[in-house]
């Protein structure tokens, strides 16, 4: 009788994870990406990272001055976006010594 030895079971799949941290916002990959290789350089232990980062995520709300405005000003960009589309172009006049390209028929 033999004995099989026991595959250790696959790593979850990040991909969804990593999609979603892009598309809220790039740094926080680069925090995803610094966090990982801090984990794999020291021994601190994963919960002791995760317990700085919501300590530091709390100052930065905090500083803010509450979570209404910490989110007002994280989303200010997007919203900026939001609010161009559907809206008339402007086209601002060229300079008078620019000259234009012949017109084509």
């Amino acid at each position: 009788m033999t004995r099989r030895a026991v595959q250790p079971a696959p790593p979850p799949d990040d991909t969804p994870l990593w999609l979603v941290a892009l598309a809220v916002g790039p740094l926080i990959l680069v925090a995803w990406v610094a966090g990982l290789a801090v984990l794999g350089c020291t021994r601190i232990r994963r919960w002791q990272l995760a317990a700085t980062a919501l300590a530091m995520g709390a100052t930065v709300v905090w500083a803010q001055g509450g979570p209404q405005p910490a989110l007002e000003t994280y989303f200010a960009g997007h919203h900026r976006l939001l609010q161009q589309f559907g809206q008339p172009i402007w086209y601002l006049p060229t300079p008078v010594d620019v000259p234009r390209p012949p017109d084509r028929p």
